[in-house]
């Protein structure tokens, strides 16, 4: 097959791409789910459909609707597959929020719409979503782009389901009847995690089979290996008091309340995350209690030191921590945090992918999307949280196409030294993530 005629030179989809690419074309819908593993190329593909039916003379315009975060990636995306001179076909990338002014979307039926992250519009109740599938009905289709999919709940496939026609005819009774809650038990502790049940996914995939490609990495690409490492920092007896007083406590509320700890243990991690990271609120200021977790990243940065490093964490004073051990350590490092604005943010990931300085430091949420960062292939949590989503897709940053070389994540965990069978909280929260994936990679195989 001839390389398509708006390509940049250099540029050409990968086979299993291509027949994603041939699949819609020779179907009969004008909308189609692209659940695409994260990290196999939902864009490229997704922008290859809009020029062959810009071509075909099927749409004169092309409205992406995103995160507002991951507008600037669309750009450069764009910028960095497509030739100058189709460039006009795409209106300028729209953030989630623009959804509901109205003045921003002039729709035709030769407009196609590309809803980048889908499963995040799934509250049929509000006005975004409302005035989606008002302007839905007047355009030429939509492409749906999601992962395969990463989902604690079927209400995540609430617009996949809607737009390709699956359950026209009652949406929110599919998801009623086929959204679960499955009582899971690790150790003394119990959590609920919702999925579509497995009979009921597979059912969903059939349904929607013919509108859709559901691509896993493993299956497409040969990617390098990805080597999870855990690595201990001692608590000491004051903080273990502390974090102690806190289980207990937990323990009580979830008795008294009939609601599961891990559910408690999410509502009050801020407070018990200070503790960890050897801090604690005294007469309103905030004291240290303990450096050892601070000296166990000061020691993973000197394990590589000619290597680059990707360091995520919750909260911004936990960056505050971090920044100083880099100053003091004469490392070099840009911040991309929640706080950064698009040109900061923009700038730190050029910095680092030039290779122009040595650590990429920011929180989880503002670095768990539409990066590629391949040029590292270190990443330390420093703290996590119970956000499977957001977690998975921060693992895809480095593990993509691209990247060569083996992957390798660190989980900092706290530990008793004095006690073998000690088990720290933020350990709990890890192993939740852990059966979060596994169930619902067993559920996606399952289902296929």
């Amino acid at each position: 097959m001839e390389k398509p005629i708006y390509f940049k030179e250099g540029v050409k989809l990968l086979d299993y791409q291509q027949k994603v690419v041939d699949k819609y074309l020779n179907s009969d819908r004008s909308s189609y789910g692209l659940f695409l593993d994260l990290g196999t190329g939902k864009t490229a593909t997704s922008l290859s459909i809009a020029l062959e039916l810009y071509l075909s003379d099927k749409i004169d315009k092309v409205q992406i609707i995103c995160p507002s975060g991951l507008r600037t990636n669309w750009i450069v995306e764009i910028n960095k597959f497509i030739k100058p001179e189709f460039h006009d076909l795409f209106l300028e990338p729209l953030g989630y929020p623009h959804l509901s002014r109205k003045k921003e979307l002039n729709v035709t039926n030769r407009t196609l719409f590309i809803l980048d992250e889908a499963h995040r519009v799934k509250n049929h109740q509000s006005k975004s979503t409302e005035y989606f599938f008002e302007k839905f009905a007047d355009c030429y289709g939509a492409l749906l782009l999601t992962g395969t999919p990463q989902t604690n709940s079927a209400l995540d496939l609430y617009t996949p389901c809607k737009v390709l026609g699956y359950a026209n005819q009652g949406v929110m009774q599919f998801i009623n009847e086929h959204c679960v809650e499955k009582l899971m038990k690790r150790g003394k502790m119990h959590f609920y995690v919702y999925t579509p049940e497995v009979r009921n996914l597979e059912k969903l995939m059939n349904g929607i089979a013919p509108y859709s490609s559901w691509i896993k990495t493993e299956d497409v690409l040969d990617l390098p290996e990805q080597i999870h490492i855990d690595k201990f920092f001692s608590i000491n007896k004051k903080q273990k008091a502390l974090l102690d007083v806190a289980a207990g406590k937990i323990k009580e509320e979830s008795i008294s309340s009939k609601v599961p700890e891990v559910k408690i243990l999410e509502k009050h991690l801020p407070a018990i995350q200070l503790l960890l990271d050897g801090l604690m609120p005294d007469s309103g200021k905030i004291k240290t209690i303990s450096t050892d977790k601070i000296e166990l990243l000061e020691e993973l940065l000197e394990e590589n030191p000619e290597e680059q490093y990707i360091i995520l964490c919750l909260y911004h004073y936990e960056i505050d921590q971090i920044r100083e051990v880099l100053e003091k350590a004469k490392i070099s490092y840009v911040l991309r945090t929640g706080k950064s604005d698009k040109d900061e943010k923009d700038k730190a990931v050029t910095d680092f992918t030039s290779g122009s300085v040595r650590v990429l430091l920011g929180t989880v949420k503002a670095n768990s999307e539409g990066l590629t960062l391949v040029n590292c292939r270190h990443m330390i949590y420093y703290s996590i949280d119970f956000d499977y989503l957001q977690y998975a897709q921060s693992l895809k940053r480095i593990h993509r196409i691209g990247q060569d070389k083996t992957c390798y994540y660190y989980y900092l965990r706290s530990v008793d030294i004095k006690d073998d069978k000690y088990k720290g909280l933020d350990s709990i929260v890890l192993d939740v993530l852990g059966v979060k994936g596994t169930s619902l990679s067993e559920l996606f195989d399952k289902g296929s």
